[in-house]
């Protein structure tokens, strides 16, 4: 059996100092896009300034994205 449905992608990026407002920015956008369907995998990537707010970035994004899975990791560049 071949399925034809094609994969959706969205990517939505903060430079929120606070991890709040980066969070509730990036949600939006990524609901505002999503228009109601549902996510199968969401990663997030976030600073090392972030890292002590990790678990207030899986809920929040958890509870506003409800992917399936989350993957996340912080990162520099």
């Amino acid at each position: 059996m071949w399925y034809t449905a094609m994969m959706q992608v969205h990517s939505a990026l903060s430079k929120a100092d606070r991890t709040a407002d980066a969070l509730d920015e990036v949600c939006r956008e990524a609901t505002t896009h999503l228009g109601g369907r549902s996510v199968d995998l969401a990663f997030a990537f976030f600073s090392p300034d972030h890292v002590e707010s990790a678990d207030l970035i899986v809920s929040t994004i958890g509870e506003r994205i409800r992917p399936k899975v989350l993957l996340g990791c912080s990162a520099e560049s």
